[in-house]
């Protein structure tokens, strides 16, 4: 056996197991053209028999198991920078001044966000009808240095009032071109609607006003559109609404007028009486409040609490009247009666707070059922008691229900015929 490997060797022949030595060429004779191909897969000149095995296992590896073809392995990408925020800022040099434009002179302002605060039963819902109907018309605005202006769209948010028995016909009582005048009831996704939530629909908001040529956006009662996830009464949870609202006034150019209830504060300036943080009041570069004359019974007074971007007008004496059997505005005079003078305490008597307590609950669930533990712990930060607000909530009908078949929380939603006109009916006076 050892001889007949010695032989082997002699002849050239590989053992098992190693590679066959490479043929030296004849003495004298020229060396073939050098093939790449054949010299990448062939560097030490196999038989044809080992070298078509080989070709023919080469073959195999590449077409039906890359997983072991010798190939690089794919770069893995590098892992995501967070982006670091940027400041956005501009030089003053760069910003060009400009004059306010107004809807109504030295107290609504187009571009801007403006509030208008006041109790039930004071006539703030029809002010803004009252101011919807000469934005649609073009006709000028009581006491205003402006003759007229050019007829603009009006987009309503209403939570409360009932677009068919209340909003229209106070429209057309008051004036309005109703051609003009929009209600924005729901946002729809795809084949689902649901109510209006702010922040979350700004952007969808900020579309229809551009949409409609909108100059006059209203939202009645400002709290009422807010998101669960905002807590009113907490100034850090509605600055991020307050800003994108500012965003939406100034890059639409509509005049936004949020109407707010009163929170039980009997005393103090009239800057902290609105329901909901002060930052609300802050943010708006004018803020309107309405009381009872504290003179002349049956007159009411629209008055300017704060104005930053000018001299505070002169309050106005105005009067809730019939016209075709729906109440309007009428009005009367100016007045040098300020806001903190004007008669806008809240009752310290259980019916008072029972009035306040309603309204609250009408805010909050205007715009659809509202967690049970959620609605009591705004109370509690509006400073409604517990038994005030259990009585409002059997005054309004307001129903309790699980939340789903699998979630066992409760929920507090308004009947579906609850209007906002029931809580006062034992008021005696026309609802405004």
């Amino acid at each position: 056996m050892v001889g007949a490997k010695r032989k082997a060797a002699a002849r050239g022949v590989p053992l098992p197991g190693q590679l066959p030595a490479a043929t030296p060429p004849a003495p004298g004779s020229q060396p073939p053209p050098a093939d790449p191909d054949a010299a990448a897969l062939d560097p030490l000149n196999y038989p044809p028999k080992v070298r078509a095995k080989v070709e023919q296992e080469a073959a195999r590896v590449r077409a039906h198991d890359p997983g072991d073809a010798i190939e690089p392995a794919p770069a893995k990408p590098a892992p995501a920078v967070p982006a670091r925020p940027l400041v956005v800022s501009r030089s003053f040099d760069a910003i060009e001044a400009q004059e306010v434009n107004w809807l109504w002179p030295d107290r609504i302002p187009f571009g801007m966000l403006s509030v208008l605060d006041g109790d039930p039963n004071l006539g703030k819902s029809l002010i803004a009808i009252d101011t919807a109907a000469r934005t649609s018309t073009g006709r000028p605005f009581p006491f205003s240095r402006n003759p007229g202006y050019d007829p603009a769209s009006v987009l309503f948010l209403a939570s409360e009032d009932s677009a068919e028995h209340t909003i229209k016909p106070r429209l057309v009582a008051a004036g309005a071109d109703v051609r003009l005048c929009r209600l924005a009831e729901s946002i729809r996704l795809g084949d689902h609607e649901r109510p209006i939530r702010l922040p979350d629909d700004i952007e969808a908001l900020e579309r229809e006003v551009l949409a409609h040529g909108v100059g006059l956006l209203v939202i009645d009662p400002f709290l009422g559109f807010l998101s669960q996830a905002i807590d009113s009464h907490k100034d850090q949870s509605v600055r991020d609404v307050l800003h994108r609202m500012k965003q939406l006034a100034e890059r639409t150019g509509a005049a936004v007028l949020a109407l707010r209830h009163l929170n039980k504060g009997a005393a103090g300036s009239a800057l902290y009486r609105g329901m909901g943080s002060i930052a609300i009041t802050a943010a708006a570069r004018s803020a309107l409040t309405v009381g009872a004359h504290p003179t002349e019974e049956g007159s009411r007074v629209l008055a300017t609490t704060k104005c930053n971007i000018t001299k505070l007008p002169r309050s106005i004496v105005y009067r809730v009247e019939e016209e075709a059997g729906r109440p309007v505005i009428r009005w009367i005079q100016e007045t040098d009666i300020t806001a903190d003078e004007l008669g806008v305490k809240i009752g310290k008597d259980n019916d008072g707070a029972k009035v306040e307590a309603v309204d609250f609950l009408r805010d909050l669930l205007g715009s659809g059922p509202v967690p049970a533990t959620h609605a009591q712990k705004q109370a509690t930060a509006a400073g409604i008691t517990f038994s005030t607000l259990r009585r409002a909530k059997e005054s309004l009908g307001v129903r309790a229900r699980k939340a789903g078949y699998a979630d066992s929380s409760w929920v507090w939603e308004l009947p579906p015929t609850a209007r906002p006109e029931d809580a006062h009916a034992n008021v005696g006076e026309i609802p405004a």
